[in-house]
């Protein structure tokens, strides 16, 4: 028996705490509205992790992680204890959800441990199918460097549960949901990114204002701090910090060319700026995908200078749109 739930190929792939609620989401045409009403602000943390890498990412609110409180889904989370008290076997459990078309998150600490890392760190399988013949699970993730397809032995999967119990499982189903752009939201969140506010100011009834991290324009500069110290061999070299600003890049654009299509007139020359912003980031993501198979500081080089003057000309384009849009604020 083989089941494979629909996946949409996500727009934002840099980070799957975002590309699997997505992937997910777009399954339905109409819910593409909500990715064009999100995805504005941006978050970038202040000082590096304990592997060495900057937490650098789309805000959507600690708590929110994509998929909480989410109208285009059902969620539902439990520990996996409570299946094995239930004495019911954790495989058949997740098959049983995936022919109820669940999607499924779990934790893999102790898989991805062994697998790939020297240290351990908390990573997740993303479900979306299985093959009972083949004794497999189907994943999404990152793979070599890339978004795609991953296949997962029942025998690693049921191993790691065995290994890290207690832990949160979370399942998914998507459901359609009546949106229409929002300019006013939009505004919103591109003038907290132009002002570099701090975003979880707005959830603080649920959880504590982050001060660790910076927001919108300013997270240029940790960027560029980053740039330094990987041309002085200070971190390592991380493909996502120059995919996700080009993912950034390229979703104001498409945002931008949906509202022009479909809501309301936006300058062409604007666009074609915005357009130009998301090339020259390609192209500096590209350079960083070639430093890490040629050992050549030019690679690393070429991108940085490439995005320097990025911040300036980002910022003028941003206070042009503040400029056109409906809404409130200055």
């Amino acid at each position: 028996m083989e089941i494979k739930l629909p996946l949409a190929i996500p727009p934002l792939t840099g980070r799957m705490h975002i590309a699997f609620p997505l992937a997910i989401m777009l399954t339905k045409d109409t819910n593409k509205v909500w990715f064009y009403n999100h995805y504005i602000q941006m978050m970038c943390s202040n000082t590096y992790d304990k592997y060495g890498f900057l937490d650098y990412s789309f805000y959507v609110g600690s708590i929110c992680n994509g998929w909480w409180n989410n109208p285009l889904l059902e969620v539902q989370y439990f520990n996996t204890d409570i299946v094995f008290k239930s004495k019911k076997d954790i495989l058949d459990f997740i098959i049983s959800m995936l022919k109820d078309n669940y999607y499924i998150l779990t934790q893999d600490l102790d898989y991805f441990r062994k697998k790939f890392l020297k240290k351990p760190r908390t990573s997740y399988h993303y479900i979306f199918g299985c093959n009972t013949d083949e004794n497999v699970l189907y994943t999404v993730g990152h793979q070599n460097g890339y978004h795609g397809g991953n296949k997962l032995s029942f025998k690693d999967f049921v191993d790691d549960m065995k290994t890290y119990t207690n832990q949160q499982i979370v399942l998914l189903k998507v459901k359609e949901y009546p949106l229409e752009i929002d300019l006013p939201f939009i505004r919103k969140q591109i003038h907290d990114y132009v002002y570099s506010r701090n975003s979880s100011e707005d959830l603080k009834v649920y959880q504590t204002t982050n001060t660790t991290f910076s927001y919108g324009l300013k997270t240029y500069d940790n960027i560029f701090s980053y740039f330094n110290k990987l041309l002085d061999g200070k971190v390592k070299n991380d493909i996502r910090i120059p995919h996700i600003l080009w993912e950034h890049k390229k979703c104001m654009y498409l945002r931008l060319s949906y509202i022009d299509t479909n809501v309301f007139s936006i300058d062409k020359e604007l666009l074609e700026h915005f357009k130009e912003l998301s090339r020259i980031t390609s192209l500096a993501k590209n350079y960083m995908v070639r430093s890490l198979i040629d050992d050549d500081p030019k690679y690393i080089e070429k991108p940085f200078n490439q995005i320097r003057s990025l911040k300036e000309e980002e910022h003028k384009l941003m206070m042009d749109l503040l400029d056109i849009l409906p809404g409130e604020g200055d």
